[in-house]
């Protein structure tokens, strides 16, 4: 019982003694609050932007910007991703071009975004849009590419349609790995959302 209570507390406890050492340190080290803010004024600020809305008003908007962001690229992430898994005439046109943007990270956007979208949500979304766009589409076409080709080939003795093709083996297929991508994806649209405000 005991062993089993110390294994429930020591992440608790880990973490106080971390927020203990931050106090500690912030307080001795004689560094301007401004610059790193001791773990009590953290506490006493955020109770203050709970009493005066401010941390619902910028709540709503971050879950805005990233739900829109993320959620346009699924939209056009995994359509674009089966295309290319499936059409090799795509692939081979497309593929170099995503793989050349891919590697760009999302802030080194925020320039062009702002000059194109202004300031405001619009140049957010579309850098969330992007960091989010790239990854889904590769994952979704290498998803579709690793589908046994067996499938296919009972999928045309039956004669299935390419919409059948779509709907009855290449979405089941890709599922769980659409779902592991989308997981990921939403992590790193969280983290652009802080650099795009």
């Amino acid at each position: 019982m005991n062993s089993a209570l110390a294994h429930k507390l020591a992440p608790f406890l880990s973490f106080t003694v971390l927020v203990l050492i931050w106090e500690i340190a912030v307080r001795f080290a004689g560094l301007d609050s401004h610059v790193l803010p001791g773990p009590s004024q953290v506490f006493f600020s955020m109770i203050e932007l709970i009493k005066n809305g401010a941390i619902f008003k910028h709540t709503v908007a971050s879950l805005f910007r990233v739900t829109a962001g993320f959620y346009l690229a699924a939209v056009f992430g995994i359509p674009i991703g089966i295309i290319l898994g499936r059409n090799q005439t795509a692939a081979l046109l497309f593929n170099p071009i995503i793989h050349f943007l891919r590697p760009i990270s999302p802030l080194a956007w925020i320039p062009l975004a702002m000059l194109w979208f202004g300031i405001g949500d619009k140049p957010a979304v579309f850098l969330i849009f992007l960091a989010s766009f790239f990854p889904i589409v590769v994952s979704t076409t290498v998803a579709v590419q690793s589908i046994n080709p067996t499938f296919f080939y009972v999928a045309a003795n039956f004669d299935f349609s390419r919409a059948e093709v779509i709907q009855k083996i290449v979405i089941p297929a890709i599922i769980p790995a659409i779902i592991t991508a989308l997981r990921l994806t939403v992590t790193i649209a969280w983290i652009v959302v802080v650099a795009a405000r």
